[in-house]
């Protein structure tokens, strides 16, 4: 079943998405505060997100953010929900991350119209988020030598392990990678999926890339 994450400090308002939304086949989880929605954000993917971007407790436009920069749902669909402040509104939301606008008073109606509009949207997202758990190590390759990993972090660790003069160029003293390297797999750069904690499946790519004049080396 697909799920909704409902963010708004109106009760009103949340039992409105929460009907319309059932009605429609989804779970919901709702809470008023934008700061206890970041962390669920974090830890938990969504097929679709509704935040009041009006309301103090909630704080649409930097939980948009916020959301934008997690692992789990940088991409999800974001509803803001608004009442028109000023002129540059519109251009803030979207701009914050909103992938679309509803506004107050919400129109049962309407708001089922875009929830069936959206379906699209949820589902190439569905395709795109693969929820399956990796438990087995890939084998990683890099050159002729091999280290078998079942995260990206085991894969430095162990790359490291295995090549030591390679280690400093990649983290720092307090053993965090360095700021100016960027580590991708299949692409995807790492912080937008789980960090060092992301699954490696095999056949994927991890591309160590420094975001200063350097180059690129391939671990297939």
């Amino acid at each position: 079943m697909k799920s909704a994450l409902i963010v708004d400090g109106e009760p009103s308002i949340g039992g409105i998405l929460e009907e319309v939304l059932k009605s429609e086949g989804m779970e919901t989880v709702t809470m008023a505060h934008g700061s206890e929605a970041t962390d669920y954000a974090r830890a938990q993917k969504f097929d679709v997100v509704f935040v009041d971007s009006s309301s103090p407790l909630s704080d649409g436009i930097e939980l948009t953010r916020k959301i934008r920069r997690s692992g789990y749902n940088h991409r999800t669909p974001i509803v803001m929900i608004t009442t028109p402040k000023y002129t540059g509104f519109l251009t803030e939301g979207f701009e914050a991350g909103a992938s679309f606008m509803i506004y107050k008073p919400i129109d049962r109606t309407r708001l089922q119209r875009l929830v069936r509009l959206m379906q699209g949207v949820i589902e190439n997202e569905i395709r795109r988020f693969r929820r399956v758990v990796v438990e087995v190590k890939a084998l990683i390759q890099s050159g002729g030598d091999e280290v078998q990993a079942a995260t990206v972090g085991e894969a430095l660790s162990a790359l490291t392990n295995k090549f030591g003069e390679l280690k400093k160029h990649l983290y720092s003293d307090d053993g965090r990678l360095r700021s100016f390297v960027n580590v991708y797999v299949n692409d995807e750069d790492i912080r937008y999926l789980q960090k060092d904690q992301t699954n490696l499946r095999e056949g994927d790519t991890i591309s160590i890339v420094p975001s200063i004049a350097g180059g690129t080396r391939n671990l297939n």
